[in-house]
């Protein structure tokens, strides 16, 4: 399969994207500061804001 990269997807109430360093606040107050969230993951969760700063530097790599 040949890879084409990520594509961008928008419906009425969703927005999938790349992460971007931008992302850091949202990230953190929405996922990384709520164990109630991340409790479920299945990946280390990101509990602290540098925490959340690899895991957005570590998807970027990755693009």
């Amino acid at each position: 399969m040949r890879s084409i990269g990520t594509v961008r997807i928008d419906t009425e109430r969703l927005a999938l994207r790349r992460f971007m360093q931008s992302d850091l606040e949202d990230l953190y107050r929405n996922y990384g500061s709520d164990p109630l969230v991340y409790r479920y993951v299945s990946f280390a969760p990101c509990t602290t804001k540098e925490g959340c700063e690899k895991f957005i530097e570590t998807h970027i790599q990755c693009y």
